[in-house]
């Protein structure tokens, strides 16, 4: 017994050790530079207390930033995560050329941000995009705007990540309805209900677990969106769609407040981390 669990120990060894230098040393020293003025460059740290705390609670453009994080997650728990789900339920029936909707649907999943931020830049384009262009042709000209120099621009790049996150959420879904008791739906079916009812009644509460993950990993990269944002508005115009990232980002490596950027890392993990614990919390208080 006693070799088995220095067995166990070993092989979790490397796991918690990435886990140590990955991501427990970074948020202690970022926690850890929060409280000083630091330019990035030396070692010359100078004790700050609560002053950059004060200073990002002071700033307007966290508010802003704030905002377009709550828009972006509306709009994600909206599009990709119904969506995803209505296309799950649709292609786990028996219909034709099945494997081949799952995988174009899941195709947009793959790609990176700068890919994704390149083909949707180009789509977006005022002058020259896909969609106005489109527009255009069909004589729908006057509805053609500035899709990412307006106010619609976060509404706009959330679409775009939109469309490469349903496919992860498809197949979350499929792959818990297929777990999914076929004798309960038998007995269900037996019993009078129909399809609806059988959907609210015993497919969705068998497949709460998975729904329970994909909402929190939904919260979470909703929170901490950075990179598609950047590719194709780099937080512009005028900040309108620059979220706590992106101002995370530009206050520490093109402002060289470390301890601000710092301050705003400590922050965006704590709106993130301390809401995902009470919903997880009370998720597995109502399984129990």
């Amino acid at each position: 017994m006693r070799k088995n669990n220095t067995v166990l120990r070993l092989m979790m060894a490397p796991g918690l050790f990435f886990m140590l230098v990955i991501i427990f040393l970074p948020l202690i020293s970022t926690l850890f530079l929060s409280f000083f003025h630091w330019r990035g460059i030396g070692f010359s740290l100078k004790f700050a207390g609560l002053y950059n705390y004060i200073k990002i609670f002071n700033d307007v453009r966290l508010l802003n930033a704030l905002k377009n994080n709550l828009v972006w997650l509306v709009m994600f728990l909206i599009l990709p995560v119904v969506g995803g789900f209505i296309l799950a339920l649709a292609l786990n029936e028996k219909i034709r050329f099945r494997n081949f909707f799952r995988s174009i649907f899941y195709f947009p999943s793959v790609l990176s941000f700068i890919a994704l931020g390149v083909i949707f830049s180009f789509i977006y384009s005022t002058d020259y995009g896909l969609l106005n262009q489109t527009l255009r042709s069909i004589n729908l000209g006057h509805l053609t705007v500035k899709w990412l120099a307006s106010d619609i621009v976060i509404p706009a790049i959330t679409i775009a990540a939109s469309w490469a996150y349903v496919g992860f959420v498809m197949v979350l879904v499929l792959a818990a309805l297929q777990q999914v008791d076929k004798n309960l739906i038998e007995a269900a079916e037996i019993d009078g209900a129909n399809s609806s009812q059988r959907l609210f009644h015993v497919t969705i509460p068998s497949i709460m677990p998975v729904i329970t993950v994909i909402l929190a990993i939904t919260f979470i990269n909703s929170m901490r969106v950075f990179g598609l944002v950047w590719i194709m508005t780099h937080g512009g115009p005028v900040y309108k769609s620059e979220v706590i990232g992106i101002l995370m980002y530009k206050k520490a490596f093109e402002s060289s407040l470390w301890g601000q950027g710092s301050a705003y890392g400590v922050l965006l993990f704590m709106i993130t981390i301390i809401p995902i614990l009470i919903y997880t919390r009370s998720m597995v208080k109502k399984e129990v």
